[in-house]
């Protein structure tokens, strides 16, 4: 009987103790939320807009790779942390939303296969 108070106890002291319980929580009220993104292919162009909840003030220059280009949005997020949107157009095919840490949210353009950043 003692080993199943033990084997009750170790359950409960890790339920309690795991990561899941102890993850850190990220004060939302100073960041800016993505709202929506729109993206409107037309035979020669491709548009993408991005909503915000509020202004961005903070803005980065893109970084541009062999098949992508990325953005980084300090002090804004996404949800869902993650998000893949085709877009239909063959020079970015698609583009990646993502959480990248608590307070920067990733956006990544994937260019197409005959395309470079």
């Amino acid at each position: 009987m003692n080993w199943k108070k033990g084997w009750i106890f170790f359950v409960s002291l890790f339920t309690l103790l795991s990561p899941l319980s102890l993850e850190a929580k990220v004060n939302l009220s100073n960041m800016n939320r993505l709202e929506n993104v729109e993206t409107q292919f037309t035979e020669d162009e491709l548009t993408i807009k991005f909503y915000f909840k509020k202004a961005l003030v903070h803005l980065r220059k893109p970084l541009f790779f062999e098949k992508s280009i990325q953005v980084d949005f300090p002090l804004a997020y996404s949800q869902p942390a993650k998000r893949f949107l085709k877009t239909g157009d063959s020079q970015i095919s698609q583009i990646y939303v993502s959480q990248f840490n608590s307070r920067t949210m990733r956006v990544r353009f994937i260019l197409g296969k005959d395309e470079e950043g």
